[in-house]
């Protein structure tokens, strides 16, 4: 009887036990649940607040990056105005030369309205050789163009010896109503120009790298750029009577000038307001940083 009593209390306490671990059991579970679903939170609120540092540090050097651009914008219009004023003022003979910058929105709407004809860049730009009746290529070598007078000029290349370094390549670009004149580009060993030969008397005129005339067809300016403002060189300005050119105004920067001022300076896309007011951009090139840079300006000569 008595180990009976003890068996059945054995049982009692080990169903007690049982049902005491199968609560704890369901308890922890429901805990391990609960914080289960607090760590994903914890993830996911750490992944927004990750998600929002990252946006606020995307924000925070965008604004760095825009004031350093607006620093970096500041320096290179104070280097401009400086650079511009080493030049804003020089003379030739008893001309008077000045120029000033002017804001890109006016250079555009002064290119939009001014119907100068522009002659730039036909060294830097693959255009086809122009042909017509009055002007004509025979071979490789020699280009041919009819006078007024029906008689024929030749054009032609020069092919170097062995052991030579000079040679000339000669390419037709149109006949230029204004001046009456067919025009050429020529390449040479160290350099490159443009000419013209008047169809009525067939003088031939040496011109620079670009040549612009005016929409009044009274004013042609003959300007020097190497594209790279590697050199200063100047221009000319001619006045234009019947297809003939007269020379009215000639500035040539000698080299001691640039290398006094450490840098070169150049025209470059040249619209004639009149005959004593160019726009065009303004090319510098500084020699000991090897900085270039651009902008607008406008050239005035008082005579």
């Amino acid at each position: 009887m008595k180990n009976k009593i003890i068996s059945s209390l054995i049982i009692i306490v080990l169903t007690a036990l049982c049902v005491y671990g199968f609560i704890n059991s369901y308890v922890l579970n429901d805990t391990l649940t609960a914080l289960q679903s607090e760590i994903q939170q914890l993830k996911e609120k750490n992944s927004s607040l990750q998600s929002a540092l990252r946006i606020s540090d995307k924000k925070n050097l965008l604004q760095r990056q825009v004031q350093e651009q607006k620093l970096d914008s500041l320096k290179l219009e104070h280097r401009l105005d400086s650079l511009v004023s080493c030049v804003s003022k020089f003379k030739n003979d008893s001309l008077l030369f000045e120029i000033k910058r002017i804001s890109p929105s006016k250079f555009h709407k002064i290119s939009k309205t001014n119907k100068s004809i522009k002659y730039e860049d036909l060294h830097f730009r693959d255009i086809l050789e122009k042909k017509d009746e009055s002007a004509w290529r025979v071979n490789d070598s020699i280009f041919i163009v009819r006078l007024a007078t029906e008689s024929l000029d030749t054009i032609k290349n020069y092919t170097p010896r062995k052991g030579e370094l000079a040679f000339s390549v000669y390419k037709y670009h149109g006949f230029v109503e204004p001046l009456n004149s067919f025009l050429f580009a020529g390449s040479y060993c160290d350099y490159w120009d443009l000419f013209v030969i008047n169809k009525a008397t067939g003088k031939r005129t040496p011109l620079d790298h670009h040549i612009v005339i005016s929409q009044d067809q009274k004013t042609l300016l003959s300007y020097i750029w190497d594209g790279w403002t590697f050199y200063s060189g100047g221009f000319k300005l001619y006045d234009i009577s019947d297809g003939n050119l007269n020379i009215d105004v000639e500035h040539r920067i000698p080299e001691y000038h640039s290398e006094k001022l450490g840098m070169y300076w150049s025209l470059s896309d040249v619209y004639i307001i009149d005959k004593d007011n160019l726009v065009f951009k303004i090319q510098f090139y500084l020699m000991k940083s090897r900085w270039s840079g651009s902008c607008y300006a406008n050239l005035t000569i008082k005579r």
